[in-house]
């Protein structure tokens, strides 16, 4: 259970690393005319590179040849997702688009957690 809680602990170290990645490239290409939606595609993609980097090397250890891969998939998963929920907070229920980024919080972490501790880097 102490191993289970400090990779727990260390992923969301390194999740915070990624949402400031994230935020700061969707903020900066909303500021400069991007769609919110396209903003923070490219930003999530982006923070992607940073979690397999470190979660690899700090979090689950290496994991196998179809990690990267994997990782992609499982974290495009979530894009797809995020996005929807996005337009949906946005568009349909008039969450303002710096609040609903920060909203989506709530699911990424812990879907992502449980997919690259059970299916990436198992």
């Amino acid at each position: 259970m102490r191993k289970w809680a400090n990779q727990f602990i260390n992923f969301c170290m390194v999740g915070l690393s990624n949402t400031v990645i994230s935020y700061a490239f969707y903020y900066g290409l909303k500021a400069i005319g991007f769609h919110y939606v396209l903003a923070f595609s490219i930003g999530f993609i982006i923070s992607v590179l940073n979690a397999y980097f470190w979660s690899s090397r700090f979090v689950f250890g290496k994991g196998h040849a179809n990690s990267v891969v994997r990782i992609f998939a499982s974290y495009g998963v979530t894009l797809v997702i995020s996005n929807l929920l996005l337009i949906v907070l946005v568009d349909y229920l008039g969450v303002s688009m710096e609040f609903g980024p920060i909203l989506l919080l709530f699911f990424t972490v812990p879907a992502n957690y449980l997919l690259n501790k059970f299916w990436v880097f198992k």
